[in-house]
């Protein structure tokens, strides 16, 4: 038995991760997804990434190709490409990820199918940390309106969110961070439910029929935008 499965239950090194900074945000890129994303030592956002799945559920790794970093001190930009194939599915797509000055991070997608197949999920997903258990948050519904709500601080057993575009809520006294989503509907679950210490924002609605055919030739275009704002709420300035 390898020293690897001894150490991580699979026959393979951790994959690499390059620290990033944008203005007064760190965070880690590691094989196209963004992780660990904060403020100081506190925990904006945990994970950033895009979901394959097939009906079964199952997870269909990308092979990332074609990776271009520029980073400097406080921004940066990452391009490269990303490959799903399993079985049929045979599905790629662009990825660009920027972060600037201010604390603004944009992870875009821009994917085709290369031929028809079926799935459960495909597109972004976001994992808020437990420290926004039981915070207020502002819903950004899809239909253009506001709702107040709260990230419950039990475990839901069904969607505490849904119809989303985008949400705001407090990271520190006087520091919010509105997490955008676009291309997709979206909806959060709690990620307990799963034994897992997060909630789950992510694309196409549970309540929708699945799975979903998805055509040759099919564009997927989706992105996830997080920006921080200070003061009072509703000012539109931005961190500095």
């Amino acid at each position: 038995m390898s020293n690897w499965i001894l150490l991580r239950g699979v026959n393979e090194p951790p994959v690499q991760r390059l620290a990033l900074r944008a203005g007064p945000l760190t965070l880690q890129f590691e094989a196209g997804t963004l992780r660990y994303i904060r403020l100081g030592e506190q925990e904006v956002l945990r994970h950033i990434y895009i979901a394959l799945r097939p009906p079964d559920w199952s997870t269909v790794v990308p092979v990332i190709s074609n990776l271009e970093v520029d980073a400097h001190e406080d921004h940066f930009e990452i391009t490269f490409k990303a490959d799903h194939k399993q079985g049929e599915i045979d599905f790629s797509w662009q990825g660009h990820i920027t972060g600037d000055r201010q604390g603004t991070i944009r992870f875009s997608m821009e994917g085709i199918a290369h031929r028809n197949f079926w799935r459960a999920r495909l597109g972004f997903c976001v994992l808020h940390p437990m420290a926004v258990a039981g915070l207020p948050v502002e819903l950004l519904k899809k239909d253009g309106t506001r709702e107040r709500s709260v990230f419950p601080k039990t475990i839901s057993p069904h969607q505490p969110f849904m119809d989303l575009q985008g949400m705001i809520h407090e990271v520190r006294p006087g520091i919010r961070a509105e997490v955008r989503f676009e291309g997709e509907v979206f909806e959060t679950e709690d990620h307990r439910n799963w034994t897992d210490a997060s909630f789950k924002t992510y694309c196409t609605p549970l309540a929708l029929p699945r799975p979903v055919e998805v055509k040759a030739g099919e564009k997927i275009i989706q992105s996830v935008t997080l920006s921080l704002h200070y003061g009072q709420k509703g000012e539109e300035d931005k961190i500095r």
